[in-house]
């Protein structure tokens, strides 16, 4: 089911796995802003896609808004605070995160040894 996401720049889920598209087309708005930040005019762009250059131009205004848009809060950044929370009450704690027994089994298991706290 296609949704228009603005004029003349929609989005489908059977056409390059929903990403915006031109209306009517098969062309990616990333692609465009791709080829004109790579140097090509808006006239170039137009003759290659056969789009016109207001097609060409609302992919451009689409892409500008969604570059202004603050992203809300998600479950990956809520995730990644409770662990920057996390860290900062351990670090705060004083207790070491681990001791010296952990730390050289650590890099035996790294080298592919087995630790012991023998001494040769």
């Amino acid at each position: 089911m296609q949704r228009e996401l603005a004029p003349r720049v929609v989005a489908d889920p059977a056409i390059l796995a929903g990403k915006p598209i031109i209306a009517g087309t098969r062309i990616s708005v990333s692609a465009l802003v791709r080829e004109i930040a790579a140097g090509k005019t808006i006239e170039a762009v137009v003759r290659e896609h056969g789009l016109s250059p207001d097609d060409v131009r609302a992919a451009l205004d689409y892409a500008a808004t969604r570059a202004d848009e603050v992203t809300p809060s998600d479950s990956s950044s809520s995730f990644a605070e409770r662990l920057t929370a996390l860290r900062a009450q351990i670090v705060a704690s004083g207790d070491p995160l681990l001791d010296w027994d952990d730390v050289s089994t650590e890099v035996a298991e790294r080298r592919n040894e087995r630790y012991t706290d023998e001494q040769p």
